[in-house]
């Protein structure tokens, strides 16, 4: 009996001796995982569930709406191309390889389908709202009355006018593709969910602090030398300078000392609708025409 039990034990052994030899990998490998998809940086997008009010499951059959297509690699003309071959909007790049687009789901489907595309995925209502009006949770916080600035897909705001009166806010400015509305933070989340909304953020008061600069540089003894930008020619290309005209409805610390403005990113129009650009260049050469000298940019002669 021991020797019928050596044998059957000697056989065991030398079976599985013979089976991790032949199929090492195979019966012990761990299982494979399916390639994740590239990093896809958004303002509004956390990890972890998505807040009910904020999520959306699907678009109706023709609807269209926002999509996150992630690409499998670095983006190619060719890429886009096969997109919008498709029908689908292109409307702007996302980091690392995506890029957020409109389309129905139609379209989505055949999008998903491309050897190019790693993933298709819909842009989120969460993903629109700034983390700055979200709670820990992700859902927006009570504040109760406060100005956001909304942004749309396409320059044309008005498709928000009557879902602005309907939730009794008040629209305070607008231009393309943006409006600045003062409303109750509990309507967020259906501004959210519409799909013309592209982003909502919060409107930042801006405070004047632009009088410090100049001591931080030291530029009052270079002053004294006699370096004051005279006779020099400054170029500023930023999101454009005041007014965009060369009179009297210029900012007075640049009037009389501009020899040229070109509109490069809008056709015909250099106004300075963010502000950063009339900024710069007053930091650069303002000359204090304004403040009665107080405040001026370093060359400001």
């Amino acid at each position: 009996m021991s020797r019928k039990f050596n044998t059957y034990v000697g056989l065991f052994l030398t079976m599985t001796m013979l089976v991790f030899m032949l199929f090492p990998i195979t019966l012990f490998a761990a299982p494979k995982t399916k390639v994740k998809a590239a990093e896809v940086h958004l303002k509004g997008m956390t990890n972890g569930n998505l807040p009910y009010g904020l999520t959306k499951q699907a678009y109706r059959n023709g609807e269209v709406g926002p999509y996150v297509i992630v690409f499998s690699g670095p983006i190619e003309q060719s890429m886009k191309n096969s997109v919008e071959l498709i029908g689908a909007t292109l409307v702007e790049f996302i980091p690392k390889f995506a890029f957020l687009v409109t389309m129905n789901p139609k379209m989505a489907e055949k999008v998903a389908g491309l050897s190019c595309v790693e993933e298709v995925m819909i842009y989120q209502p969460a993903y629109k709202v700034n983390p700055s009006l979200k709670d820990e949770f992700g859902n927006v916080k009570a504040q109760g009355e406060i100005v956001v600035r909304i942004s749309t897909f396409g320059d044309d705001t008005s498709v928000l006018d009557n879902e602005i009166i309907n939730a009794h806010g008040k629209k305070l400015a607008h231009g393309k593709g943006k409006v600045a509305v003062k409303m109750n933070s509990n309507q967020l989340e259906k501004f959210a969910n519409l799909n013309s909304v592209k982003h909502i953020e919060p409107v930042v008061q801006f405070e004047l602090f632009n009088d410090v600069a100049k001591g931080y540089m030291d530029v009052d003894d270079i002053w004294t030398l006699g370096y004051d930008g005279s006779g020099q020619v400054v170029g500023v290309c930023d999101t454009g300078l005041d007014t965009g005209v060369n009179n009297s409805t210029m900012h007075l610390d640049f009037q009389g000392r501009i020899d040229a403005i070109y509109a490069l990113g809008r056709t015909n129009d250099a106004s300075d609708t963010h502000g950063h650009g009339t900024h710069v260049a007053g930091s650069v050469l303002g000359d204090g025409a304004r403040s009665s000298g107080q405040i001026k940019g370093m060359a400001p002669a």
